[in-house]
Formats: structure tokens, C-alpha cells, sequence
């Protein structure tokens, strides 16, 4: 009763998650031969004056020279990280407790303990995350051949297992928050921020490691 409640709450969140995850992965795939055919193009009008500039582009294209790098950097690094990241704020505040009375009545009548939905709806979210990112990090090697390389399931998994950890956190703090607002868009919102301020973190100090 409690997982098929949780699953209901959430489902639509997942499923759209789970799709356009697969479909990003799939697209690294697809550009990746492209982006070999203008990687020596783009190296060669690289800006020489903004040294803050040029470093992370040359960084990008040095690991863009293998499929292996192309992957880290893309997916693992960027895309699994935000997008997941996204949609663990989505799901983390996807009806915990509805704003409605009718919805709000409904939960609070359940059998059971608040505790005890709130850990089913925190295990369900994190199962429903570990499949958002492995599912299509899974992808990556099994559409690896398409485009002419491999790329081993072993080490899409461990990857996928990492990124998992960063995007579980932002779904911990969703859940959180979730339980101290009864609205959606301030959790989602406060996630964002978080995830923003991090982002821009890890710019300033990768920038002042350079100097």
C-alpha cells in the first residue's frame, strides 16, 4: 500500500526523467564521432588573451580526444550530475505531503506512522534515482559499438554508482525540505539554488588551483 502510493506520487516524474536521460545519453553517443571531426578546428581558435577562458576549453578537449574522456566529461561530469540533480528535487518534493485538504486528509488517515511513509517515499525516491542514472549510463556502453568505440559496462556502473551519490544528496535535501514546506516550488527552488552555488564553487576553485 505504501510503495504503491509512493509510486503513484512520483511515477510521472520518473518516467519523464528516465527518458530524457536515455535520450541524452544516447545523443553522446551520436555526437561523438562529430565532435573528433571538429575537435582540431576548435583547438585551433581557441582565445588566446582570457586565460580563464582557455584552460577549462582545453581541458574539455583534451578529454574529448577519447571516448572514455568524451564520456567523463559530458555525462558523468555534467549531464548525470545536473539533469539527475534536477530530478532529484523533483521527486524528493513530489507530494509528501499534499497542499491540499482532501490529499493532506488522505495521508495523514494512512495506517501507518509519519515516520514510516516518509522512509517509504525516501527508499522508493532513491531506487527510482539509482535507475535514472545507471539505466542510461548502461546505454552509453551498450551503444558504445555504434560509434565505433567501447566502452565497458564495469565502468559505466562504477561511475554511475558516484554520480548516484552526488544526486542522492540533493534528493536528501529535497526530502528535508519537503517536510518543512507544504508547497513544491520552494524545496525545488532552494535545491536549485544550492546546486547553482555548488557549480559555481567548483568554477573558483578550479580557476585558482590554475594560478
Amino acid at each position: 500500500m505504501l510503495w504503491y502510493k509512493a509510486w503513484l506520487d512520483t511515477r510521472s516524474r520518473f518516467w519523464i526523467g528516465l527518458v530524457l536521460l536515455a535520450l541524452m545519453a544516447c545523443t553522446i553517443v551520436v555526437e561523438y564521432p562529430q565532435v573528433q571531426r571538429l575537435l582540431p578546428v576548435v583547438g585551433s581558435q581557441l582565445p588566446a588573451a582570457d586565460d580563464s577562458l582557455r584552460r577549462p576549453l582545453e581541458e574539455a578537449i583534451e578529454l574529448s580526444r577519447t571516448f572514455r574522456g568524451f564520456v567523463w566529461n559530458n555525462w558523468f561530469r555534467q549531464n548525470a550530475l545536473t539533469v539527475g540533480a534536477l530530478f532529484a528535487a523533483l521527486i524528493g518534493t513530489s507530494r509528501l505531503f499534499s497542499s491540499s485538504t482532501r490529499g493532506l486528509l488522505f495521508t495523514l488517515s494512512l495506517p501507518v506512522s509519519r515516520s514510516r511513509w516518509i522512509a517509504t517515499r525516501a527508499a522508493l525516491g532513491l531506487a527510482e534515482l539509482l535507475a535514472l542514472v545507471v539505466v542510461p549510463s548502461l546505454m552509453i556502453s551498450l551503444l558504445a559499438p555504434l560509434a565505433g568505440q567501447h566502452y565497458g559496462a564495469g565502468e559505466a556502473l562504477v561511475h554511475a554508482l558516484f554520480a548516484f551519490v552526488g544526486v542522492a544528496a540533493f534528493y536528501g535535501l529535497a526530502l528535508l525540505l519537503s517536510t518543512i514546506f507544504l508547497d513544491t516550488w520552494r524545496p525545488i527552488l532552494i535545491v536549485c539554488l544550492v546546486g547553482v552555488g555548488l557549480m559555481f564553487f567548483d568554477v573558483l576553485v578550479t580557476n585558482s588551483l590554475h594560478f
